[in-house]
């Protein structure tokens, strides 16, 4: 090998290395974060209840996002998916999503939910953080 293939050999050797050490960084700091699932209403008695329930959720799961979690958020997975399945093939996909989960919050209007109270349930069982939405009351 002469003098030329033996600097190129080790540029490539120099610049594979760190690469790798930048894509450990990058992974393991992805690795290091914590998955939260949200879990609230998703049905309501009318489109426009719905479209608020989906609303509320992506809006919470954003500010999950910017406080450093790695959000699921299921309302915006199957958005406009109303009757393309049965309700259960949703909410079985739900309960992987929590069984993959470190954590779930409970918007404020999870009691009027089957499925989120299903997701509590398993969340509980899993020993899962749990955090709840609290009810904030406004006075004019």
């Amino acid at each position: 090998m002469n003098e030329l293939e033996l600097a190129i050999r080790e540029k490539v050797h120099s610049d594979v290395s760190t690469l790798a050490k930048e894509m450990d960084k990058s992974t393991m700091s992805l690795l290091n974060k914590k998955v939260i699932y949200i879990a609230g209403a998703y049905r309501a008695d009318t489109e426009w209840g719905i479209f608020c329930n989906i609303r509320k959720a992506e809006k919470k799961a954003l500010e999950l996002w910017r406080q450093g979690w790695v959000v699921l958020c299921p309302h915006k997975n199957t958005e406009h998916f109303q009757g393309a399945c049965d309700n259960r093939v949703w909410l079985d996909g739900c309960l992987e999503f929590v069984r993959r989960s470190d954590a779930i919050y409970m918007l404020n209007n999870w009691t009027t939910s089957e499925g989120s109270k299903e997701e509590l349930k398993l969340a509980k069982e899993l020993g899962l953080e749990i955090y709840f939405e609290e009810f904030l009351i406004g006075y004019a």
